[in-house]
C-alpha cells in the first residue's frame, strides 16, 4: 500500500516540481550566458543589467525552496483535510501510511530541490553556495562529510514533520484554519528553533551517554552524532503528534 500511495503522491506533484526546478536552472543558465558575453563590458547599463540578473537568480533559488515547502504543505492540507479529503480517506490506508507516503515523497523533492538549487548557484556563479562550503569540507575526511549530509537530511525531515504538525494543529480550530495553521507553524518552528539552540549549548544526548569513554564521546560529538540523534527525536515527535491529531480529527482508527 505504501508503494501505491507514494506513486500517487509522485504523480500528483511532479507536474509542479519538475517545471519549477527547470526554471531555476534555466534562469541560472541564462545569467551565465549573459555574463559570458557582457561580463567584461564597461557599460554602466550592462553592469546594471548583470547585477539585476544576479539578484533575480538568488530570488528564484529562494523561491524554489519556499515553493517546494508550500507544495509539500498543501499536499497534506488539500489531499487529506481539504477538497480531495473524501477521495483520499476512501483508500484502504491508515493515516500513518498516508502521512508516511507523503513524507517520503516530500523528502525526495527536498533532496532534488537542494541539488537543483546548488547546481543553479554553481552554474551562474561558478562556485558552490556558502551553506555547502560551511557544512562540507574536503579536508575533514569522509566521515565528517557523511555525517554533515545525514544531519542535513534529518533537518529537512524535521522541517517537513514540523509543517505536517502545523497543519494538523491548525485544523483543530473551527474557523480560519489556514490562518490558524500559519500561527501554529510559527509556534512549532519557534519551539524547534529553541530546541536547536538548547541542543547546541547543553547537548542533552551527550549527557545521557556520559558513561561512554571520554575519547569516544568526544569523537561522536565532533562528528555531530549527538546533534543528529536529538534532531531525529524532534522529527519523530512532530510526525507522531501530527499522526495522532489527524487520526483523531478524521475519526479513523489505525
Amino acid at each position: 500500500m505504501l508503494k501505491n500511495l507514494f506513486k500517487r503522491e509522485l504523480l500528483a506533484t511532479w507536474r509542479t516540481m519538475l517545471p519549477l526546478y527547470a526554471a531555476v536552472v534555466a534562469a541560472a543558465g541564462a545569467g551565465r550566458i549573459l555574463n559570458a558575453f557582457a561580463g567584461n563590458s564597461e557599460s554602466t547599463i550592462m553592469q546594471t543589467i548583470i547585477n539585476f540578473v544576479s539578484i533575480t537568480n538568488d530570488i528564484i533559488i529562494i523561491l524554489g525552496v519556499f515553493l517546494t515547502l508550500y507544495v509539500i504543505t498543501m499536499r497534506v492540507y488539500k489531499s487529506m483535510l481539504g477538497e480531495n479529503g473524501a477521495v483520499t480517506m476512501s483508500l484502504p490506508a491508515t493515516i500513518r501510511q498516508q502521512l508516511t507516503a507523503r513524507f517520503a515523497c516530500a523528502m525526495m523533492w527536498s533532496v532534488l530541490n537542494a541539488g537543483f538549487c546548488v547546481f543553479a548557484y554553481w552554474l551562474y556563479r561558478a562556485q558552490l553556495p556558502p551553506v555547502v562550503t560551511v557544512f562540507f569540507k574536503s579536508d575533514f575526511g569522509f566521515w565528517y562529510n557523511f555525517m554533515a549530509a545525514v544531519l542535513m537530511l534529518i533537518l529537512a525531515a524535521m522541517v517537513i514533520s514540523g509543517l505536517y504538525l502545523s497543519v494538523a494543529l491548525g485544523h483543530l480550530f473551527r474557523k480560519e484554519r489556514i490562518a490558524a495553521s500559519l500561527l501554529c507553524g510559527v509556534g512549532v518552528f519557534a519551539v524547534l528553533g529553541g530546541s536547536f539552540y538548547l541542543a547546541l549549548y547543553f547537548n542533552p544526548i551527550e549527557k545521557v551517554f556520559s558513561f561512554v569513554d571520554g575519547g569516544v564521546l568526544q569523537t561522536l560529538n565532533d562528528y555531530g552524532v549527538f546533534g543528529a540523534a536529538f534532531f531525529l527525536l524532534l522529527c519523530i515527535a512532530c510526525f507522531e503528534t501530527a499522526n495522532g491529531i489527524l487520526k483523531k480529527h478524521l475519526n479513523i482508527l489505525d
